[in-house]
């Protein structure tokens, strides 16, 4: 029989494990294999700490930040490993991969523009084809493009006034026509969007207007008395030398051709026989009756045309939220969440927090990043989504 070794010797075989960094890094690669991202960070750190020179062990290091959705930190661990060894592939594409990640997409590009051209590594290929075909994606439009830089300084003038929205980002589909999607993974039941109270247009904010004012005092019976309250409020602001929603307004829309009631006459030949053109032409007289109701109480309204009323009280009607505020029902404008595309089932839900004093929306599912972020405009028939949207939903 050979002799137990002596807790002493076996105590100092583990000391000498913990100052082997290559016993460091196995055992960092174990753990990362089996998922415990936690134990391998530190086994990595260790090792990096007695072996600081050490490409390999970085590289590694930044794959486990990258399992642990810190990309900031895996880009500077992948960086470092291309500085001490600038031949290292796998330290470029995890370069790469972080860069993207952190929607960084052209440097991704640029990260392996010259190695793709060298290397016969498939997984760098891919990953290459992969990160062009986003970046063709993301700019349909020209950087420079007016319409382009107008939604960016939209986004930028909410982060300025404590939005919280930087989980999220534009992407043009066509000239005229985008998506909100996700600039970096959204968890389930994260809240990936808030815009406080003072960002948010009310009912109660239209009726406060002067023109508001006069028909609340008028006691006006209207047929859809909160869509033309909020229309006269954009109404009147569009014609202000100065507003604080200027970035808002300048990113409504300004075309409606898609909705039926702005169709032409050729237009509405597609319609004929279909129950739906009677549909059409009654939401036409409602907003009519609705115009001349206000015009007759307030007869500085005429200054407003009846085509932009009409275009402004669809776009009202397809925009806005119905919420509690502090206790007080009320439905008003919600800029960036009121552009989110429709999808069901639902993908997410939103609601005015009076704890947060805001309105958030909170993913029901996990939403990969680059994915499409949409909400629910609820149960409709496709004619009610055709009339009041300007769509309609395929197999609905």
């Amino acid at each position: 029989l050979k002799p137990m070794p002596s807790k002493k010797g076996k105590k100092k075989d583990k000391v000498k494990d913990i100052k082997d960094p290559l016993v460091l890094k196995e055992k960092g690669v174990k753990a990362f294999q089996e998922g415990n991202f936690q134990e391998a960070l530190q086994n990595f750190s260790s090792a990096l700490e007695l072996s600081p020179e050490n490409a390999i062990i970085y590289n590694n290091r930044s794959a486990v930040y990258a399992k642990m959705e810190k990309f900031e930190e895996a880009l500077a661990d992948a960086s470092k490993a291309v500085e001490l060894d600038p031949t290292y592939v796998k330290g470029y594409y995890r370069q790469a991969l972080a860069l993207l990640e952190l929607d960084r997409i052209e440097e991704a590009l640029k990260t392996l523009d010259p190695l793709v051209k060298e290397t016969e590594e498939q997984f760098i290929k891919e990953l290459y084809d992969k990160i062009q075909q986003e970046w063709k994606e993301e700019n349909l439009l020209d950087k420079e493009n007016p319409e382009r830089k107008k939604y960016e300084e939209f986004m930028k003038w909410l982060s300025d006034n404590e939005c919280k929205l930087d989980k999220l980002k534009i992407r043009w589909y066509s000239a005229d026509y985008r998506g909100v999607h996700a600039r970096q993974a959204i968890k389930r039941n994260e809240i990936f969007l808030y815009i406080p109270k003072r960002m948010i247009i009310t009912l109660e904010m239209a009726k406060a207007t002067p023109i508001g004012a006069k028909m609340v005092k008028a006691d006006l019976k209207l047929i859809s008395p909160k869509h033309s309250y909020l229309s006269s409020f954009i109404l009147q602001e569009r014609r202000k030398d100065s507003t604080p929603w200027e970035m808002y307004l300048e990113i409504l829309p300004k075309n409606f051709d898609s909705f039926p009631i702005f169709f032409t006459p050729e237009e509405k030949e597609w319609l004929k026989g279909s129950p739906f053109l009677k549909q059409v032409e009654e939401k036409i007289e409602d907003i009519k009756t609705d115009y001349d109701t206000i015009c007759a109480a307030v007869p500085e309204y005429a200054n407003f045309p009846i085509k932009e009323f009409s275009e402004i009280r669809m776009m009202v009607s397809s925009r806005i939220f119905g919420m509690s505020i502090d206790g007080v029902k009320t439905d008003g404008f919600v800029p960036m969440a009121d552009m989110l595309n429709h999808r069901r089932p639902r993908q997410t839900s939103w609601a005015y927090q009076d704890e947060k004093q805001g309105f958030i929306i909170e993913a029901l599912e996990d939403i990969p990043r680059g994915e499409g972020v949409y909400d629910s405009y609820g149960k409709k028939c496709n004619s009610r989504f055709f009339q009041n949207y300007g769509f309609i939903v395929e197999n609905n």
